[in-house]
């Protein structure tokens, strides 16, 4: 807790995120869906990262942004979103799960782009990571109680 790039509140909160990560993984069962959860969040992060405004003009997430074919590139990442959906449905034969998971991520997307506008002024590096860490939690929770909600109606 010495490190002086990291604080106290910071370290308190990244254990307790990886223990709820821990914890819904304990829980869960389809592990296909939950795979793809990590899939569908770097995904988002790259589609916040070409459409959503920088609050930096300078910066580590510029050098990414900068040179790329933001065109392009969004439409591979709304394609890699497209399949992965369509291999979460076929593969666990589960809909009502990727519906749920897809729900939550778009949220998690409308979250992040609500609170960096309003805190930073747009997005960095920094809460890229933290957008990532939140969508992985929210998936893992939507598949979580997605089969909670099932073992209950298959009583």
């Amino acid at each position: 807790m010495k490190d002086p790039h990291i604080g106290s509140f910071a370290a308190t909160a990244l254990c307790t995120v990886f223990l709820i990560q821990f914890a819904l993984l304990c829980g869960i069962h389809n592990y296909f869906i939950t795979a793809s959860g990590y899939v569908i969040s770097r995904a988002l992060s790259g589609i916040a990262a070409v459409t959503l405004r920088c609050a930096k003009k300078d910066g580590s997430l510029q050098s990414f942004v900068r040179p790329a074919h933001k065109s392009i590139t969004l439409a591979v990442l709304v394609c890699v979103l497209a399949l992965c959906a369509v291999l979460d449905v076929f593969v666990s034969g589960e809909p009502n799960v990727t519906v749920l998971v897809y729900i939550a991520a778009a949220l998690c997307f409308v979250f992040y782009r609500h609170t960096a506008y309003k805190s930073f002024g747009g997005i960095t590096g920094d809460t890229e990571g933290w957008f990532l860490q939140i969508t992985e939690t929210a998936v893992l929770f939507a598949v979580y109680f997605a089969e909670r909600i099932a073992e209950v109606y298959a009583l």
